[in-house]
């Protein structure tokens, strides 16, 4: 083996060892999971009773409240912070925290944490940080302290792994193409029509 050659083959063996210690040092960064919502039609349920902790009882203002849910799972173990900010003015958000299924029917059933203010006297914020495992169902609830307490919020997850949600689909590009194509056919076929006359004798 020439000098030449040993040289650039101890040159590749260092540019492989450096690419993966780099890739070994990095730490992966999950991104933030955030949705809007809105729980002004949403249908109605009795809510827990709000404070940090498991849930063990009912509230006694929230008996109707209106809700959202999303249902979701995470791809790596840890601490995940969950924030629900209200942006209706007047709407103060409660958030509830369940492993596995919500039934709103038996609103206590595997609640694991629920919230209404994260700070003291702020109104438009509820959220708290639990861990969590990866690969499990998790359902997060989304209502107001009282029965008329709705509107729009934004809610985020933010933690070491990847959030996995069961979201609305939205319409692909290509369902889009074939609406707009329907509908510009029809309008041809009808532009094409022939004319009818009609005399009367």
């Amino acid at each position: 083996m020439l000098w030449g050659e040993a040289r650039m083959m101890a040159t590749v063996r260092c540019s492989v060892v450096a690419a993966a210690l780099a890739a070994i040092a990095v730490p992966a960064s999950a991104a933030t999971f955030t949705v809007d919502g809105d729980t002004s039609s949403g249908a109605t349920y009795h809510r827990p009773l709000s404070d940090f902790g498991p849930p063990t009882q009912l509230s006694r203002v929230g008996t109707a409240v209106r809700y959202a849910s999303l249902s979701f799972s995470v791809s790596a173990p840890g601490d995940y912070d969950f924030m629900m900010t209200s942006t209706t003015p007047d709407f103060d958000p409660v958030l509830t925290l369940y492993q596995f299924s919500f039934d709103p029917a038996n609103a206590l059933t595997n609640a694991l944490l629920t919230n209404d203010d994260l700070v003291a006297g702020n109104l438009t914020q509820a959220g708290f940080t639990h861990l969590l495992s990866a690969g499990i169902a998790y359902v997060v609830v989304m209502t107001g302290f009282e029965n008329s307490d709705s509107g729009t919020f934004t809610f985020t997850i933010d933690g070491p792994g990847t959030v996995s949600a069961d979201l609305p689909a939205a319409p692909e590009p290509a369902t889009w193409a074939m609406f707009i194509g329907g509908f510009g056919l029809i309008g041809g076929a009808m532009r094409r029509r022939r004319r009818v006359s009609v005399r009367f004798g």
